[in-house]
């Protein structure tokens, strides 16, 4: 694979040119591309009037890029989410941009909230609360589960955490998830959320997390594991370690703290800058690899307002669906702009995204 990653890096790394980079990984890669993914590159014209020309050089700088832009589809054939990437996008004029108060105003004047006292004014499970070194649990008070959590952090600043403190947060969610198992043998599914600020739906500014601990499997994950099962039968690989492979040719996998722990910038994303970590394992190893890209995110892509999802295996050790532990993150646009990155094609047909994976990758390992 190290071979075909070198051959790759004559043509320019771009998702615009992700047919050609494809073509020349070597056979068995190229084959398990091929099942994956379906590409599409087309060619879009418009034509500007003679009025609108100067505005469009200022904001796109070039007359040519405009009325001939070159769109990339992405199809995975097997979990049937698609995703289009027209570079152009990501320099389209924001009006909204700046209309937001500074995030250093609204944190401070936030700051002395309920979370800022959370052993008084937040309620607790049946159990108590279980603590960390940084942070401590709640019991969410409008729940969407049976079992709803929140792990709040000791500093009010919901950016301001390293390594070891993300560590420690993942270490005190899973022995929240193995406490509610404990008094809820039913309570089976774990699943990990962090929504940070608004842009990713966090409507308490204060850093914190959220666990829920269900008693079926969650719907997304059921799908997941059933597409995956028809993978397997029909090309008897493993969908996963197939997917990491094309990724690795392709040069867009992360380097991780542990080599069990597998983590790319996928071609076909969720939404922007989407990175996937998978593991084995909910450990000890998983949590530290996890804390060291999530600081990366944070510092080296300058991401401020991001969603991470984070799905361990069942409590009770009996893996019901044939899926490994699986983090994912995306980011959720400018803080300063009141434009959302989510309209009509997002919801109802496929993504539309504005950054390039292969640029995420260079930034992140930069």
């Amino acid at each position: 694979m190290q071979q075909t990653a070198r051959k790759a890096l004559f043509l320019p790394m771009s998702l615009l040119n992700i047919p050609n980079i494809a073509s020349q990984l070597n056979q068995q890669t190229r084959e398990k591309f091929e099942r994956v993914y379906e590409i599409r590159q087309e060619e879009g014209c418009l034509r500007l009037t003679d009025q609108m020309k100067p505005w469009v050089k200022e904001n796109f700088g070039s007359i040519e890029v405009v009325e001939k832009q070159k769109v990339v589809r992405i199809l995975n054939k097997i979990t049937l989410k698609g995703a289009s990437f027209n570079a152009l996008r990501s320099q389209r004029p924001d009006q909204t941009h700046g209309i937001n108060a500074t995030l250093e105003e609204l944190i401070q004047k936030t700051h002395g909230g309920p979370f800022c006292r959370a052993e008084e004014m937040t309620p607790e499970d049946a159990f108590g609360r279980i603590r960390g070194a940084y942070c401590i649990t709640a019991a969410n008070i409008a729940k969407s589960d049976i079992w709803h959590g929140v792990l709040i952090f000791h500093k009010h600043h919901p950016l301001d955490w390293e390594a070891e403190e993300i560590t420690d947060f993942l270490a005190t969610a899973n022995q929240w998830f193995y406490k509610v198992h404990q008094e809820d043998s039913k309570a089976n599914f774990p699943f990990l959320f962090w929504n940070c600020l608004w842009r990713a739906a966090a409507s308490i500014v204060h850093g914190h997390m959220q666990m829920i601990v269900s008693s079926s499997p969650f719907a997304q994950k059921i799908l997941l594991d059933r597409q995956t099962r028809e993978y397997q039968g029909k090309y008897q690989s493993n969908y996963f370690a197939d997917l990491y492979q094309i990724h690795n040719a392709l040069g867009l996998t992360l380097p991780t703290t542990s080599p069990e722990i597998k983590a790319f910038v996928p071609i076909c994303p969720r939404r922007e800058r989407e990175i996937i970590i998978m593991s084995d394992n909910f450990d000890q190893k998983l949590w530290q690899a996890f804390a060291q890209i999530i600081v990366d995110y944070r510092n080296k892509l300058g991401v401020k307002s991001f969603n991470v999802g984070l799905t361990p295996l069942p409590l009770n050790g009996e893996p019901q669906l044939n899926l490994p532990v699986i983090i994912e993150i995306i980011d959720r646009g400018d803080l300063s702009s009141n434009h959302s990155e989510i309209g009509s094609m997002e919801m109802f047909a496929q993504q539309v995204i504005t950054h390039d994976p292969f640029e995420t990758k260079r930034m992140m390992v930069s």
